[in-house]
Formats: C-alpha cells, sequence, structure tokens
C-alpha cells in the first residue's frame, strides 16, 4: 500500500515488520502532533498509575502544556516526550515498543499512524470519528471521546492485561 510520504510503502512496511520481535518498554504509545484537537490531556489524565508512555510527535502548539500536565501526575506516570523523530528506524523502534497503541483525535483527515500501528500489529485503541471508523478492520478498540470515564476504564483494563507476559516480545492484539 503506498498512500503519501510518511505513510505506509511496500519499503516502510518492510522496515515496520523487521521491528516486531523487540523487548516491550511503553504501555501505552500515542504518535501525533501536540495540537489541541489531537486531546493529549485526555489521555495523560487517563493514563492507569504506573503506567509508562511514549508520545511522539511535533509542537503544534500545546507541547508545553501536556509537558506541565505530565510534571502535575509526576510520580503516579511515566511519560517519554519525542518531539522529533529523525527516521523511520527510531518511529519503527518505538512504536514496536509499545503494549498499546492509542489515538484520542477528535478529527482526523485520516490517521496515517493507525497504518503504522497497524503494521506493527499493534493493539489499537482510537477515538470514534468519523475518519477512524471507516477503518475498523484496523482498529481495536474505541472510545467516545464525550465518555472520559470509558477511555480511563479501558485504559486501566488493557494496563492490567497480561502485564507479566507482556514484559518481553508478545503481540497482544486479537488480529494475530
Amino acid at each position: 500500500i503506498t498512500v503519501i510520504l510518511n505513510g505506509i510503502s511496500n519499503n516502510r512496511l518492510n522496515l515496520a515488520n523487521s521491528f516486531k520481535r523487540q523487548n516491550l518498554t511503553y504501555d501505552f504509545l500515542y504518535l501525533s502532533g501536540f495540537a489541541k484537537h489531537k486531546n493529549h490531556s485526555l489521555l495523560i489524565n487517563s493514563l492507569p498509575l504506573g503506567s509508562k508512555t511514549c508520545l511522539i510527535g511535533q509542537d503544534i502548539g500545546t507541547l508545553d502544556d501536556v509537558k506541565k500536565l505530565i510534571l502535575k501526575r509526576e510520580g503516579e506516570i511515566h511519560v517519554d516526550v519525542f518531539s522529533e523523530v529523525s527516521n523511520d528506524i527510531k518511529l519503527f523502534s518505538l512504536i514496536a515498543s509499545s503494549r498499546y497503541c492509542v489515538f484520542t483525535s477528535s478529527y482526523e483527515g485520516f490517521g496515517i499512524p493507525i497504518l503504522e500501528y497497524a503494521a506493527l500489529d499493534k493493539y489499537i485503541l482510537a477515538s470514534r470519528i468519523s475518519a477512524f471508523i471507516e477503518m475498523d478492520d484496523l482498529i481495536d478498540e474505541f472510545f467516545d471521546l464525550s465518555d472520559k470515564s470509558t477511555l480511563r476504564s479501558i485504559l486501566d483494563k488493557l494496563f492490567a492485561k497480561d502485564y507479566y507476559n507482556c514484559l518481553l516480545y508478545t503481540s497482544p492484539s486479537p488480529r494475530d
């Protein structure tokens, strides 16, 4: 499948496949620019105690606010922020090192990270918006942005699920 630059071409898919068997570092990963409609604050406020999360994206106006919110939860959660990932090797390595991939945006034109998550056979949790509903065969679970408690409940369930079995490579996606 060739979508656009930074989409999933055959070369990028082959590269992604080379990272599937890797030790896990993160419970959750969210790949998206730091803009208000991406709802990073919703995710950070919903993360389970003790979870480790990776956020990847360029600052589009909210990175400072996101960092302040992370500091407010210091000692409760661990969040690594990468505002620049210089190449696909680093990008796919970070995605592969996560148990679950999340997308909390309130609107998208398409959602390229969903393809990148799926290329690595990740369990995908996404907001129920039209762009993502169209890709429901790639998304494992949806949540409604209007129901913040549901996101927290799903994240808690995923965090607790098979935690000790996921310390080394596993693929928690039911698509396997």
